[in-house]
């Protein structure tokens, strides 16, 4: 890698992007045959946060109604533990790589700015590279 131009290097994830190759983990694909790179997101699904903050909350009314306090704060455990669960929740980037063979998705991560860098750093070394 003597004559190779880098834009990024992340020795804590190991990725490193050159002007001749992307470098992730063990695997490495040539800057030769990428035509294309992208940032995806995937949404995670809060569907199971909703469900348990619903049974909690009917768990607290239910035993509320009845006097029956231990149910009223479990219940309530149940609710604040599935709305921090769905605060928490954050979607997934996937740093999506084109090439003639089709597309791959070498890496993801829940740090945007990460996956947009990364990115930036491989457009700029096909820029280098045409």
């Amino acid at each position: 890698m003597a004559d190779e131009v880098t834009y990024y290097s992340d020795a804590t994830s190991h990725v490193y992007v050159t002007d001749k190759r992307l470098m992730v983990d063990s695997t490495t694909y040539s800057m030769a045959n990428i035509t294309s790179v992208s940032t995806k997101v995937v949404a995670r699904s809060r569907a199971g946060y909703v469900v348990l903050g619903a049974i909690g909350l009917i768990l607290a009314i239910v035993a509320l109604s009845h006097w029956a306090f231990p149910g009223v704060f479990f219940g309530g455990f149940l609710a604040a533990v599935s709305y921090f669960g769905y605060l928490g929740t954050k979607p997934e980037w996937h740093l999506c790589v084109v090439s003639a063979s089709g597309e791959a998705t070498p890496m993801h991560s829940r740090d945007q700015a990460k996956i947009r860098n990364i990115a930036n750093a491989m457009n700029e070394a096909i820029v280098h590279r045409a």
